[in-house]
């Protein structure tokens, strides 16, 4: 491991902190001589995830932590007067078509 340099505390969900307690436990279970800590443990899993695992889970982590209401937002904001117009009407078109129906199929 490298310099040891300190950092903004990290949350970790409940699920994290469990599986980091369960691993750590492990490791200390298979060699009661190891020296290492919750954050050792964690550095090690950060560092090998980024090295060996994080180019390709890239695209997955974007979609599942996109701020999906600021990009709609942002998206909505570049548009112009005519495209907003255009597309409210598509929406009012598309509803009234997705509404009858649903009216026929209550028959």
């Amino acid at each position: 491991m490298s310099k040891v340099q300190k950092s903004s505390v990290i949350r970790l969900n409940e699920e994290a902190i469990n599986s980091m307690s369960v691993m750590l436990m492990e490791l200390l279970k298979d060699d009661q001589y190891i020296k290492i800590n919750h954050s050792k443990l964690v550095s090690c899993i950060v560092t090998e995830f980024h090295s060996k695992h994080f180019d390709k889970a890239r695209p997955r982590l974007i979609l599942a932590h996109q701020d999906k209401k600021k990009h709609l937002k942002e998206a909505i904001e570049s548009l112009g007067v005519e495209a907003i117009e255009a597309t409210i009407k598509y929406l009012e078109k598309f509803k009234k078509t997705d509404s009858s129906l649903g009216d026929s199929h209550k028959n």
